[in-house]
């Protein structure tokens, strides 16, 4: 069975070219915003872990415990390379039927989905989840922007 998912691995990588380069390549998401930014999005001074394997990278930031749980505010960012037609199909399959989020031009698209955000501009995807960001879209996909330019 080992031998079966290795090899299947190996093939997947093999079959797209430049996807185990792309994966490498990958930025560290903590690197694309900075605590203050996210501060808003977590209720209070953001702090951050990243974690993820070599497939994928996720960044999650924290806000200070709150209430009488003493629960925190999490966001999340998860960076990958996708075209735009993955990225329109990915939208068209999402289940139930995704809002799309005005993005204001310059190649972005963005849509709001089972309360993640997800914005694609020129190959980069970011996915952008949290309670915060399916209440406040326009405010989630203008800390997507912020992360796009750290991204050129």
């Amino acid at each position: 069975m080992r031998c079966t998912l290795i090899a299947t691995a190996l093939l997947l990588v093999l079959a797209v070219p430049g996807s185990a380069r792309a994966v490498a390549q990958l930025p560290n998401p903590c690197t694309l915003l900075m605590d203050s930014q996210v501060s808003a999005a977590v209720g209070g001074a953001a702090t951050h872990a990243e974690s993820g394997t070599r497939l994928y990278h996720v960044c999650t930031w924290s806000g200070p415990p709150q209430g009488y749980a003493q629960t925190s505010q999490q966001m999340s960012i998860q960076v990958g390379r996708v075209t735009k037609a993955q990225f329109l199909d990915e939208m068209r399959h999402s289940t139930p039927t995704p809002a799309p989020v005005p993005a204001g031009g310059r190649g972005i698209l963005a849509f709001v989905d089972n309360g993640g955000l997800y914005v694609w501009q020129g190959g980069d995807e970011l996915e952008l989840d949290g309670p915060y960001l399916t209440v406040y879209p326009l405010k989630g996909l203008a800390l997507a922007k912020l992360a796009l330019k750290r991204l050129r």
